[in-house]
């Protein structure tokens, strides 16, 4: 399995804490598209579509595939200024006795992906919040050109790791001005994937897993 390293596939952030793994949780289990919110510009008069199918089959294994094309067409006559975006949200996160997933004791989202193609990803973490409309995102970035993807069924595993205290905290579309980090404390509500990078043109991506990541320090 490969990693997301180097320049030409990279991440918001990525870089040698000196922490090595030491346990994982799942974030969603099992990872099917039972639930999950798709919303795209055609609210708003564009022409972007997407879908969201499963793909582990019967053999028990979750996964999903979300594919579409963006488009930065708006209608005439539309009052909107920005258009091209399509996004995914996935169900509640909490239990029975919580609104939210606590991962205090984690300290990265680790998703395996598989990635036919080199658009730029965010990722939306919705946290527990007496603010509303206040959202944490990543980035996954991709500056392969177009025929250095590899668009086959066969195309390799990747791992992203993204560290919670890198994520920003936007409030309705906009970067807050005072940043509050999730460092130590991380509960969420929903976590979600926005495609959104100013480019018209086809998507493909496959989410196999979604995992929070805890980390203790190394001994010099």
């Amino acid at each position: 399995m490969a990693k997301l390293v180097g320049r030409r596939l990279f991440m918001n952030g990525l870089f040698d804490t000196g922490l090595t793994p030491i346990d994982s949780k799942p974030v969603i289990e099992p990872l099917v598209n039972a639930g999950w919110k798709i919303v795209t510009d055609t609210d708003i008069s564009g022409k972007s579509l997407c879908s969201l199918e499963d793909i582990g089959g019967d053999k028990g294994v979750g996964g999903m595939r979300w594919t579409g094309r963006t488009s930065l067409d708006l209608d005439q006559g539309s009052r909107a200024v920005k258009t091209g975006f399509v996004s995914i949200t996935s169900p509640a996160l909490g239990g029975m006795f919580t609104p939210y997933l606590n991962l205090d004791d984690y300290e990265s989202l680790m998703l395996t992906l598989r990635k036919r193609d080199n658009r730029n990803y965010v990722v939306n973490l919705y946290p527990d919040s007496y603010i509303g409309g206040e959202m944490y995102q990543g980035y996954i970035m991709d500056d392969r050109e177009d025929g250095d993807v590899d668009k086959s069924a066969g195309v390799e595993e990747i791992t992203v790791k993204l560290p919670f205290s890198n994520f920003m905290l936007t409030k309705e579309g906009r970067v807050s001005t005072h940043q509050r980090t999730m460092d130590g404390i991380v509960r969420l509500q929903n976590v979600g994937f926005l495609l959104a990078d100013g480019r018209e043109g086809e998507f493909d991506l496959e989410i196999l897993k979604i995992e929070a990541l805890g980390r203790e320090a190394v001994e010099p």
